[in-house]
């Protein structure tokens, strides 16, 4: 059993000494739990009694750092601890928690005491969580390495880094507002002023008069003061969305406190509850007539797209109701026949090696392919690829894996100049506009409402519409609807390589045989099939 983690053990150990520690403390400290457990599970078994010996040997190797020696104790058993009473290292720890203790202040690095007092003390729930009380920076460092491996572990792949930089920025954000304080003084008006403010917080803190030019980390860690009281009324504020993200991460941080046992109330429950349908409203259908003026331009009837994603990747959105990185991260061998059905699929899969990842579980499916897709030649495109090729080289994979990120910013917002909004500046000063494909083809992309909502075309648009058209003619048939959208239906995860059989692939092409746009005239569209 123990082989399956040799890699963390040996990270750690080996026959005889120390190897390789990790050079960080919170690497050291995240990895002590597993360095018990591999313990047990190499020298527990063996016929020579080694454990408790071996245990000492390697809490001589763990150096006098309290907050290490803490975290290995810890997760010593109460029978473990007593065999190790009179062992030399053990003793040694010992004496290094108590002097800890005593020296440390309430609002401490840590009080190193759990775990040391013998097995036969019953100490109060109160009692345990003062003394596991640590610094709460601390803890939101060891929380965020901790989620990273766990993330590492059970996906097999790292965390994609924009999803780590959003979950660094919500826990630096609690903890500016929470303040430098110990988890166990954490109490509900830490966590209902931290609420309150995050919905006072603008969108962009370096918009802020002042703090130009500085990182949001930047401007929590040294002028969080000013942040937490300031008044931003003036300044756009994060929508339902982000927020919604950000409380997400900040409830898993308490509930890792609690189990933990570093907090001993479910503080979590404090934490506002944030709405994001409003926000799902923002995404507004496109118009029969949008579609028109779209897929009729110029672009597609004269041939002007230079590169085969642009011209594929709005046509397959219409036609399969894809996500954009769903389809812009699909390779020549994702579009294939059926050999039972003799449908031409189009296969939405994981790929980890190269970090191409699905939304959800449910999203990995096969879903067959319109005639109108094959009608635009499709197929032939397909067929000129080399046999290992992307189904569009031209998109180039970012740091996170996502191959649609440049592509979905251009559709959406601005083409072909780089900026980083709707507007750019001329070398001569001047300020124009910089359209994307939508805006370009004369679609108004904001539209506002007498509410005095504002509401957004975007490429999810496409997949909106289809969903919509999807659910009307399915008959209220939640599987088959979902099978085709990837989505889970009464609360089960789907995925069609393992539910969908003959039947259902033929049911899945009849309902999206059924999707039309009777306002874009397709033959108009210029067939190509060779870029």
């Amino acid at each position: 059993m123990w082989l399956e983690h040799i890699d963390a053990f040996a990270y750690l150990f080996e026959e005889g000494g120390m190897i390789g520690l990790p050079h960080d403390k919170y690497d050291r400290i995240l990895y002590m739990p597993k360095a018990v457990e591999l313990l047990r599970e190499y020298y527990g078994a063996s016929s020579d009694n080694s454990l408790i010996p071996r245990i000492d040997h390697y809490l001589s190797k763990l150096g006098e750092d309290p907050d290490v020696l803490f975290e290995f104790i810890k997760h010593l058993s109460n029978d473990e601890k007593d065999a190790l009473v009179d062992f030399p290292h053990y003793k040694r720890a010992v004496l290094i928690l108590d002097l800890a203790m005593r020296c440390t202040p309430v609002v401490a690095a840590h009080q190193p005491h759990v775990g040391i007092p013998p097995a036969s003390a019953k100490a109060s729930s109160a009692h345990t969580i003062q003394e596991n009380s640590i610094n709460i920076r601390i803890l939101g460092e060891k929380f965020l390495k901790e989620y990273e491996m766990e993330y590492r572990r059970d996906k097999k792949t790292d965390v994609p880094k924009s999803s780590m930089m959003e979950n660094q920025r919500a826990i630096s954000v609690f903890l500016s507002i929470v303040g430098d304080i110990s988890s166990s003084e954490i109490t509900k008006d830490h966590i209902k002023s931290y609420g309150n403010i995050s919905y006072s917080l603008p969108a962009r803190l370096n918009s802020i008069k002042g703090f130009g030019g500085m990182t949001n980390e930047e401007i929590l860690r040294n002028h969080w003061r000013k942040v937490v009281e300031g008044d931003y009324s003036q300044y756009p504020k994060k929508n339902n969305g982000t927020l919604k993200k950000e409380f997400g991460t900040v409830k898993q941080f308490l509930r890792w406190l609690k189990k933990e046992a570093y907090i001993n109330q479910e503080l979590w429950e404090f934490i506002p509850n944030v709405s994001t349908s409003h926000s799902k409203n923002d995404r507004e259908l496109l118009t029969q007539e949008d579609y028109r003026l779209f897929f009729n331009s110029s672009y597609y009837i004269q041939g002007k797209h230079k590169k085969p994603s642009d011209y594929w990747i709005p046509l397959i959105g219409i036609f399969t109701g894809c996500r954009v990185e769903e389809i812009a991260s699909l390779f020549k061998e994702d579009i294939f026949k059926d050999s039972e059905t003799d449908l031409w699929m189009i296969d939405i899969n994981e790929n980890l090696d190269i970090k191409k990842r699905r939304k959800t579980k449910a999203a990995i499916r096969r879903i067959p392919i319109h005639t109108q897709l094959i009608e635009l030649g499709l197929l032939g495109y397909v067929n000129s690829l080399s046999m290992k090729s992307q189904l569009f080289p031209d998109l180039k994979a970012n740091n996170d894996g996502r191959f649609s990120k440049k592509w979905v910013d251009k559709f959406n917002r601005h083409y072909p100049a780089k900026t980083k909004g709707d507007l750019i500046e001329k070398k001569d000063g001047s300020v124009v506009m910089v359209m994307g494909l939508l805006t370009q083809c004369g679609i108004e992309k904001i539209v506002k409402h007498p509410d005095g909502r504002k509401t957004s075309k975007s490429f999810h648009s496409f997949r909106h519409y289809f969903i919509n058209e999807i659910d009307r003619m399915s008959g209220g048939d939640d599987r088959i609807k979902n099978f085709i959208v990837g989505q889970s239906y009464s609360g089960e995860r789907v995925s069609n390589y393992i539910h969908v059989g003959r039947d259902d692939q033929f049911a899945m092409q009849k309902l999206i045989e059924r999707i039309n746009y009777p306002t874009v005239d397709f033959s108009k569209i210029r067939k190509i099939e060779h870029w």
